[in-house]
This record gives structure tokens, sequence and C-alpha cells, in this order.
């Protein structure tokens, strides 16, 4: 009967059939996968600007309190806590991401975290000596250039991540990265001046 030829043909189209679909599944799966994996390092890549960014600005009220005879302490710590709750979200990103280079990524930053701390121990105690006794801003200034120094390096790891996954959005991640670095060395340009003007001398040739 028509019933009994059919049965062994469909035995022979069936598995070729349930491999084809499987096959697909799976490739269907691992592109799915490889998006989500690439949005998360795009995030965190992100996430890393956004906390370089904010250091950065910390420097603005930071300055100003080493200039100021009485400092405005409430602009710094909001400062201060804008720059930590940046870090922290870097980091989570971070965590939440699967990539050699992420891993690499939140330890550095754990680690930067840590020195931006130093960094603002070493501006407090300058800001409590009286103005014409403040004679280590140079190196209180410096030691929030470092933290920025260490941070961008963060972010170009996450650019090797990207150029692997998603080749597109690592090139305007790499944009992104350079007008980053182009604010923060224009940024840099005002705090030079910082220990001058508390001193109230002329600029050195170094300066």
């Amino acid at each position: 009967s028509v019933v009994t030829l059919a049965r062994p043909l469909w035995s022979l189209l069936v598995p070729p059939g349930m491999g084809l679909a499987v096959y697909l599944w799976t490739g269907e799966w691992q592109a799915y996968t490889s998006a989500r994996r690439s949005d998360a390092v795009l995030l965190a890549f992100r996430s890393t600007l956004v906390a370089a960014e904010k250091v950065s600005a910390e420097r603005g009220p930071s300055n100003a309190a080493l200039g100021a005879e009485q400092p405005d302490t409430a602009a710094l710590l909001r400062a201060r806590d804008a720059s930590d709750a940046a870090m922290q979200a870097a980091i989570a990103a971070l965590a939440a991401a699967e990539c050699a280079e992420c891993d690499k990524a939140r330890a550095a930053l754990q680690q930067t975290r840590g020195h931006l701390a130093q960094a603002r121990v070493g501006i407090d105690q300058v800001i409590a000596r009286p103005l014409e006794e403040r004679e280590t801003v140079a190196s209180a200034v410096a030691a929030m250039f470092s933290i920025i120094d260490e941070m961008l390096p963060v972010a170009d790891g996450l650019l090797s991540a990207l150029q692997r996954g998603v080749p597109v959005a690592a090139q305007h991640a790499a944009n992104a990265r350079f007008a980053a670095e182009l604010r923060e060395y224009a940024g840099r340009a005002g705090s030079v001046f910082t220990s001058a003007l508390v001193a109230n001398r002329p600029l050195r040739s170094g300066e």
C-alpha cells in the first residue's frame, strides 16, 4: 500500500531533516549568544569610558578646593560620589560580560579604585593645610592624572574583544575612545595651572 511504501521513505528523510534542523538551530543560537555577548562587552566598554569621564570631571571641584582658602567640600563630595557610582557600574558591567579581556579589565578597575582612594587622601591632606603652605599641589593633581592613565588602557583592552565580535561597532567604539582622550587632555591643560595659581607664581617652563 501507499502507507507501507511511505514508511521506509519517511525513515530515510527524517534523520537528515532532523539533523538539518539541529544544525540550523545551533547556528541561530550561536549567533544569538554571540550578539548578546557583544552587547554586554559594548556596555562594559561604554561604562568604562563614562567612569573615566566622571573621574576626570572630579578634578574640577578638586582643583577648585586645592586653590581655595575655604574649599567647597560639598561640591567635591558630590563629584566623588558620581565617580564612585560610575566606577561601580563599570565593574558590574565587566563582571556581567563574558570575555577574557573583561575579566582583566575588571581586576584592573578594582585596583584603580584603590589608587583613586589614595589620590583623594593626598588631596584632602593638601586641602587641610593653610593656603600658603600647600606646596604639594602639583603632585596631588598628578596623582589624579594617573588614575585616568590607568583607566583608558582598560577600554583599549575591551576594544580587542569588540573587534572580534562586532567590527562595525568596534569602529564607533574606537572613535568614542579617541574623543574621550581628547577631552581628557583638554581638561588637563587647565589642571596644570592649579599649582601656579595656588602659589600665586608665574608658570614654570615645564608647565
